[in-house]
């Protein structure tokens, strides 16, 4: 029979902080409604966000199972790139990341702090994630042969082990959410590789629906996708896990992405604004702006209540400001 209760796990602490999650007080007056903030920007290394947690558990078990580099993929100004040349510099895994299109002649951003953290930087003339996710395996394939010991980390660092950081954070924002005597009605959050996602979905199953429906809001793909997305990763992480859930109370929206993955929208650039001018908060026009995008649009046509708790998830993304 299937247990409620987690596995203990293995994980590092480089992400430092215990949850740091207060109302937004100016932002709330202006928009008129509850809106309360996790600021998962403020984790470390680097300019943290929701990945260094994810590295905690995923270069952990790298250095369990004695790994000698990592591998890692994702878009040019990608923070889990960034952020896993960051870890491998510090535990000394060599580091192999591989990007989309060309090598640019002049660094700068995520790109930049790569290359001070040594990595290895491959770049592949193609813009479909497939493709990377299949010359990085090439790559594992190669080191192993040359008697490295890859450790091989998907778009994102999203799997079960990487996911299971936000499965643990819930059970930390429950014990906050009791002693501030609050519970949230709706959190919103940006959906890349959907694994951030998907762990919070879980640990909110876990803990009594302390994040109330959690509203992912894709940067990458449609709503499909999203959906589909999720419940690959929760079905895995379930299974490895070997624990049952009464399921969801979670919801997707594509409304906010643009065109394409990056692309800036004018609903993101006003909610960085107004999101910097109420309460000194940077938000990244890639992802947090677009989550933020959504609360402001929520407020605007009062889908909230007064007596509504809204929790914004913020997970970084501070790099892209120096692209």
């Amino acid at each position: 029979m299937k247990s409620t209760v987690l596995k203990q796990t293995i994980k590092l602490n480089d992400s430092l902080i215990q949850p740091i999650l207060y109302k937004l007080e100016h932002l709330s007056q202006e928009l008129g409604s509850n809106i309360w903030c996790l600021r998962d920007d403020l984790t470390a290394p680097v300019f943290g966000g929701n990945k260094t947690r994810k590295l905690d558990y995923l270069v952990a078990d790298a250095i369990s199972v004695r790994a000698t580099c990592l591998i890692a993929y994702g878009g040019q100004q990608s923070n889990f790139c960034a952020l896993a040349a960051a870890y491998g510099s510090k535990y000394k895994l060599k580091t192999t990341l591989v990007f989309p299109g060309t090598k640019p002649p002049i660094l700068t951003g995520n790109l930049k702090l790569c290359e001070l953290f040594g990595a290895n930087m491959q770049f592949i003339e193609t813009e479909d994630i497939n493709n990377l996710h299949k010359f990085a395996e090439i790559i594992s394939v190669n080191l192993n042969a040359m008697g490295e010991r890859p450790y091989f980390m998907p778009l994102g660092g999203s799997n079960s082990i990487g996911i299971r950081a936000y499965v643990d954070l819930v059970f930390d924002i429950k014990q906050i959410a009791l002693q501030q005597k609050v519970w949230f009605n709706k959190t919103y959050v940006a959906a890349g590789s959907c694994g951030t996602v998907a762990g919070l979905c879980i640990g909110n199953s876990l803990n009594d629906l302390v994040l109330g429906e959690i509203i992912g809001i894709s940067v990458l793909s449609d709503t499909e996708n999203v959906l589909s997305n999720m419940k690959i990763l929760t079905d895995n992480f379930l299974a490895r896990n070997e624990i049952s859930i009464r399921g969801f109370d979670f919801n997707a929206t594509d409304s906010f992405k643009g065109s394409h993955y990056g692309a800036k929208t004018p609903e993101a650039e006003e909610a960085q604004a107004i999101f910097a001018q109420t309460e000194g908060i940077l938000l990244d026009l890639v992802y947090t702006a677009k989550a933020g995008a959504a609360i402001i649009h929520a407020c605007r046509k009062n889908n909230f209540s007064t007596s509504e708790n809204i929790l914004f998830v913020h997970t970084g993304g501070k790099g892209s400001f120096f692209e």
